[in-house]
């Protein structure tokens, strides 16, 4: 239920943002920066797509290995998780704007229109590449990280003592 509320807030946030964009804006101008861009014409979909997908892959590593591993404080989440973004975006953002999340693509695309021309403009690159990106960083996590020998034994600690907790507890 919280994945869905997350989702539906996202979303909305996004439609906002979208919606103010559109609305600040003089007419017929074109506000940089406002949502993933890259030159359709002289760059292959295909590398933006290659640069997408990589970059959400490393993006969604991180995050999981900070947010979900159960040892990291908060501020270690949010300065890793941070830092990686913007490594990401300094490096990425020059050839394809640096998207990483469809819903943040959400909101401009449908307040100025490009919505309607997912493919012509290459658009639709900033919709799927992070579906294919973010399952690749939960296989790699779970079958490559996950299985390390030092998380392997971190984890067994860890289930031991929770054990502990829980028999003391009852």
């Amino acid at each position: 239920m919280n994945a869905l509320i997350y989702l539906v807030a996202q979303i909305l946030g996004s439609l906002l943002a979208g919606a103010f964009l559109e609305l600040i804006k003089a007419k017929g101008q074109q506000i940089d920066n406002s949502y993933p861009d890259f030159d359709v014409k002289n760059y292959p979909w295909w590398k933006a797509f290659l640069t997408e997908t990589i970059g959400t892959f490393f993006l969604m590593t991180i995050i999981y290995g900070v947010a979900v591993h159960h040892k990291q404080k908060r501020e270690v989440c949010a300065l890793a998780i941070g830092s990686t973004l913007c490594l990401l975006i300094l490096g990425m953002g020059p050839i394809t704007g640096a998207g990483f999340n469809p819903i943040r693509t959400l909101g401009g695309s449908v307040f100025d229109g490009r919505i309607l021309h997912l493919f012509e403009n290459g658009e639709w690159i900033y919709f799927v590449a992070p579906f294919v990106g973010s399952p690749i960083a939960v296989i790699f996590y779970k079958f490559f990280v996950m299985n390390l020998p030092e998380i392997q034994a971190e984890r067994k600690i860890f289930n031991q003592s929770d054990l502990q907790e829980s028999l003391t507890e009852n």
